[in-house]
C-alpha cells in the first residue's frame, strides 16, 4: 500500500481550522449538512444513525 495525496477545492478554500469549524457549525445547525456529511468532506467514513438533520432552537434565523 503506497502513499496518496487527496486534494478537495472545499477542504482548501475554508483555510485555517477556525473557519473550517464556523462553516461546519453553520451548517450543521441550520440542516444544510448531517453529521455524516461533514464527515465524509473530511475524509472519513460514514457512521451509521448519524444523518439526521439538526435544527437548534436558538438558530438566528
Amino acid at each position: 500500500m503506497g502513499n496518496y495525496i487527496s486534494f478537495s477545492e472545499k477542504r482548501i478554500l475554508l483555510g485555517n481550522l477556525q473557519d473550517k469549524k464556523a462553516y461546519y457549525v453553520k451548517m450543521l445547525e441550520h440542516s444544510f449538512l448531517s453529521s455524516n456529511e461533514v464527515r465524509n468532506q473530511e475524509g472519513y467514513e460514514s457512521v451509521e444513525g448519524l444523518y439526521i438533520y439538526i435544527m437548534t432552537k436558538n438558530s438566528d434565523w
